[in-house]
Order: C-alpha cells, then structure tokens, then sequence
C-alpha cells in the first residue's frame, strides 16, 4: 500500500469568545457547575458577517503555509461541514475559488463531528487509488448558528473554528505524519441522537418549523455520553492493532473533544494516561468537524509530535459516526 503523509496543518479559531459566565446567568447554572459537567470554560464564536467558508479557507491557507507548499498543488478539496454556507454550492467549491484553485475536483461531507477524520480518510485513499497527489482537507464549523441558548445540552458545550491539512503521497519529510492505519463506521439506527430536525426535504423550513425551534441542533447528551465512553477506547485500541501496535506504543491521544468527562471516563477504560492526551475543550469547546484537527494542530505547536512517536486520532459525532485514525511522526 502506497505511503501518505500529513505535510501541513493549519488552524482558525474566531476571536469572541463566549464565556460560562454569560450562559450560567442566562440559564440560571453556575460557573462551576458547567465545567464540571462539561470540562469548557468558554467558546470561540464567529462574526455575524463571518460564514464557514470564510474560516476555512484561513486554516486552509495556513495549512499550505505549514506545508510549504502554494495553492497551485492542490489536486482536490475535501471540505467536512454540518453547517455549510449554502444548501448548494458546497462550502469546498467556495474555499476553491477563494483560494484560487485549479478546476480540481472538490466537495462536501457531513460526518457531524467525525467528519475532518471521515475527509482525511477519503482523501488519503483517493492518494492511493493514484486520484491525487497532493489534497487539501478541511474541517469546518459554525456550530453556533444551530444552537439554541436555552437549551442546556448544547448551549453550554459546542464552539466555532477550522482546521485543515495538507496531504501528499510519499513517506513525507522529517516531521511530518505518516498514516499507519484507520477505522471507521456508523450506526443509522442511532441517527435521531443527534439532528437538527427540520430545513432538509422531510421538513422543509416553514413557519411551523420555526415556531417549534426545530432549526437548531437537538442532542441526547446522555445516549451520546454512553456511546462515546463505549465506543472511543475499542477506537484506539482496534486502530493501533491493525497498525501493528499496542497501546504501550501510544505517544499521544488526541480525542475529538465532546466533553471532559467522556475523555476521562475513556481514559480509565483504555486504561491511558491523562498527561498523554491533548485536551483543548476548555478553551474552544466542541468544535465538530475542526475539533480533532484544532487539537492536532496545538499538539504539533507545542512540540508534543516528537520524531518516530506514534499518535491516535478518534472522533465520534452525529448519524451515529465513528472514525480514528493511527499516525507516526517522521524521524
């Protein structure tokens, strides 16, 4: 099988942030009381004049800046999104004429939070099926437009940003992330878990609709909970045994960020060390599809991606998805 690597990572987190403070007042919670159940301390939000595309094309260009490498090698654009500009164009033909793309194929996919892990994956098998050589991947969400604010399952935890990367054929230069092995799937039969109800063709936006909020983002925090701290730890250790290690070769773990307690209730399952795991939810809360890639890219910045360690992305989200996704660090 044909090598791939990560060349690039690149991130966009918006400036204002909403804080526990102004939700614990709103919904009558306290501070505390919001970082215990959910581990965030406050969200990024997006400009009211700031879209999807608009993010993603800034993680985008700051990816191939990472890469060093110019738009004009991208062979084809993978854009992960639950909140895209437009029921039609796709949020990727946007970013390829922001960035100024060749006529490269490009689209959308919806894997709610798993999707930047879902894109990675199809692109990295599209490298591979000789379809490109060099593709841009980006995860991307507005989360904050689908949130009702009285609504304390989802107001409390999601947040704003992007992530994108850079991959490319080849066994990658010194410190660059080689793709050892993946995993991923999904349940249907869990798909209400997770929903924003109406705007699609069921149901079509209508006074009705709007009357009844069935336009925002409806969670079961509790199915979702269950799911999660069943499902991340079989994530991890199925992924690093089709790679051909175990989790005492494990460097690093980089969970999509949903919530504290999930990631600490997976940690105890696996069992993993805490120290081991890149933990940003504090600061951004659940960015969807930018989640894992956001905490990639911290991981990368901080120095924590030392040459030859091997790392773990998982992520799970709406449909019910699943995806992880085992690298190594090139020496």
């Amino acid at each position: 099988m044909s090598q791939v690597c990560i060349r690039g990572v690149g991130c966009y987190l918006p400036e204002a942030r909403l804080t526990n403070q102004a939700l614990a007042t709103r919904l009558g919670v306290t501070d505390d009381y919001i970082v215990k159940l959910t581990g965030v301390r406050e969200r990024r939000r997006a400009a009211p004049e700031e879209a999807t595309s608009d993010m993603a094309v800034l993680a985008a260009q700051a990816a191939l800046e990472d890469a060093g490498l110019t738009p004009e090698a991208i062979d084809g654009v993978l854009v992960a999104t639950a909140t895209s500009d437009h029921v039609t164009p796709a949020t990727a033909n946007l970013v390829q004429r922001r960035l100024g793309l060749r006529p490269v194929p490009t689209y959308d996919l919806n894997a709610g939070c798993t999707g930047a892990l879902y894109a990675l994956i199809t692109a990295t098998s599209l490298i591979r099926a000789s379809m490109g050589h060099t593709m841009l991947v980006i995860g991307a969400d507005i989360v904050s437009r689908l949130v009702d604010l009285d609504d304390s399952e989802t107001a409390l935890v999601f947040g704003d940003g992007a992530g994108a990367l850079v991959l490319q054929a080849g066994a990658g230069q010194g410190g660059d992330l080689r793709l050892l092995s993946h995993l991923w799937g999904s349940d249907g039969t869990k798909a209400d878990v997770i929903r924003v109800p109406a705007g699609g063709s069921r149901y079509p936006a209508s006074r009705e609709t709007v009357e009844k909020c069935q336009h925002f983002l409806h969670m079961n925090g509790s199915s979702v909970f269950r799911f999660a701290v069943r499902t991340l730890p079989m994530l991890v250790q199925d992924v690093l045994a089709q790679a051909g290690r175990t989790l005492a070769d494990l460097q690093l773990l980089i969970p999509h960020q949903a919530n504290w307690r999930i990631i600490e209730a997976a940690a105890r399952k696996l069992p993993f060390d805490l120290n081991k795991i890149v933990v940003n939810i504090d600061r951004y809360g659940n960015t969807s599809a930018a989640s894992v890639l956001l905490a990639l890219g911290e991981a990368r910045q901080q120095g924590r991606l030392q040459p030859g360690a091997t790392a773990v992305l998982a992520s799970f989200g709406a449909g019910l998805t699943w995806a992880a996704v085992a690298l190594e660090v090139v020496a």
